[in-house]
């Protein structure tokens, strides 16, 4: 209860002797709560309940403002919700396409691209292996012998190709490879093992 100070005259002995008060009621603790203390700002708007000190004659001030002020209160939450809500239901959208855009499946046509001017392919799986540890030993004679057998060949980047397969480790992501055929290029037909990041959408 919140003693009300302002002057307010007694309807039935004309007294300015009285004493008014706010009842807060748990509903409106709850809706205070609800809109995260914005509800607060409702509370000059209650209704007071009052009693004369003179006459003990008791009254009510109902604040006709009130239910105009919670319903534009309520409809400004509405609006809030809605308006903010779409923006992000179209933004997950949006990403959820473009994350399945960027999914490349089994029998799919795409690119290999590692950035520079020609790729590197194992023609089994053992071959890429062969070829990631050459590679992280700068070992040039090493690749230079595998692709002198036929071990590895090379094509260059943003060659088309189709996959065929995929191996990826949970316990070794470097390990992570594809399987291509090639589509295009003097290597055309041939199929080899690449760094699964190489291959990208067209």
């Amino acid at each position: 209860m919140t003693k009300i100070t302002q002057t307010i005259k007694c309807p039935k002995c004309k007294s300015s002797d009285v004493e008014c008060k706010r009842k807060v009621s748990v509903l409106f603790i709850i809706f205070i709560i609800f809109t995260a203390g914005l509800g607060l700002i409702l509370y000059p708007f209650l209704p007071k309940n009052c009693v004369c000190e003179k006459c003990k004659w008791k009254w009510k001030i109902k604040q006709k403002k009130f239910y105009i002020v919670l319903a534009v209160f309520v409809g400004i939450i509405i609006l809030i919700s809605v308006s903010g809500g779409e923006p992000t239901k179209e933004k997950e959208t949006k990403n959820n396409k473009k994350i399945e855009s960027d999914v490349i499946y089994t029998g799919d046509e795409a690119i290999i691209d590692n950035g520079v001017e020609l790729v590197l392919l194992g023609r089994t799986k053992e071959d890429f292996a062969e070829l990631q540890k050459i590679s992280l030993a700068n070992d040039t004679f090493g690749l230079a012998q595998m692709m002198a057998v036929g071990r590895i060949f090379e094509v260059k980047s943003g060659t088309k190709v189709k996959l065929l397969d995929s191996d990826v480790s949970l316990f070794d992501y470097n390990g992570a490879k594809r399987q291509v055929r090639i589509l295009e290029g003097l290597q055309i037909s041939k199929s080899g093992w690449v760094n699964y990041d190489f291959v990208k959408r067209k």
